[in-house]
Parts: C-alpha cells; structure tokens; sequence
C-alpha cells in the first residue's frame, strides 16, 4: 500500500504538469481555427527564431537585438479580399480579449478601418502585445509575446515589411 501511495505522490505533479502544457491560450485556438483555411495566411516565429535573430543584429550592432532577444513568440493571421473582415474583427474582438486583455488603444474610421492594440499584463510588464484590425475585405491579427516594449516595437515596424505591421507605427503616436 505504502508503494503505491509514493508512487501516487509522485505521479501527481506530472499529471498536473503535463495539464498545464496541455492547454492553449484563446488565441492559438483561434489561430487553429484558421491555419488551414486558403483564405488565411497564417504566420508562426517560434522563440528560438528570435534567439537566432538576437545573436545576428547583436553582431551587427543593430538597435534591434534588445527588441528580439526579449520576443518569445510571434503569430500573424491575415486575409485579404475577403467577404466580411468587420465579422471577423467582431469575432476575435469578443471571443479573445474580454477576459484576460486590457484595450490600450482604438482607431476607428468610418465604414473603413477598426484598429485596436490590446496588451496583457503581469507584474507591470507587458507579456503579449495584440493587434487586431478590420476592414471591410481585410482582417489581421498580430499578437506578440515576450517582455514588451511598446516603442521599441513601433519602431521595429518601420524595418519590417510584413502585413499589418504598418500599423504598429500607431503606437508611437500615443
């Protein structure tokens, strides 16, 4: 009995554990949701990408490194020339970010654009930056994860040609 109690004590925390990696945030489901549909374009930096990254602008005194070395992940969806991207902003916008995100910032242009930068925090710090915008034909969502600074970040955009990273340069207007 004894032997089985200890091994029970032990098998405990695993279970628990493997629990925890099991799950996934509301937004890899939904990007899940989306990766195999041809409409979307869907975009995953893993952490070491940005490792990799860091070591190569370190080297070339790039302002960069400290921007890269602090991501540890990065997920892009976008679709153009679709039917309804104002539906999808919505859907993201309710299914996503109520519970656990605070909006930092709103655009709206009428019968045009809805921008919005959502962050989540922990201990003061930013841990996942979220872009969503909607157009009328167009959606693209960005979530960025890692300790995060939002200039540094805007600035960064500038460099980057990649869809909906143009509107990242909003955030150093505020």
């Amino acid at each position: 009995m004894k032997k089985y109690i200890t091994s029970l004590i032990i098998m405990l925390p695993m279970v628990g554990l493997q629990g925890l990696f099991a799950q996934e945030s509301a937004i890899d489901k939904y990007f899940a949701k989306y990766r195999d549909n041809s409409q979307f374009t869907v975009v995953h930096i893993a952490p070491k990408m940005f490792e990799l990254m860091a070591e190569i602008t370190k080297e070339n005194e790039d302002d960069f490194s400290d921007v890269l070395s602090n991501l540890r992940g990065l997920k892009i969806l976008a679709a153009d020339s679709i039917k309804d991207g104002m539906a999808l902003f919505n859907d993201a916008s309710e299914k996503l970010v109520k519970k656990s995100f605070e909006e930092l910032m709103y655009i709206h242009k009428e019968n045009e654009t809805e921008l919005r930068f959502y962050v989540q925090e922990k201990n003061k710090k930013i841990r996942e930056l979220l872009l969503l915008v909607g157009e009328p034909n167009e959606f693209v969502m960005i979530s960025f994860v890692g300790d995060i600074d939002l200039k540094k970040i805007g600035k960064l955009s500038k460099s980057l040609d990649i869809n909906g990273f143009n509107h990242l340069d909003q955030l150093n207007n505020e």
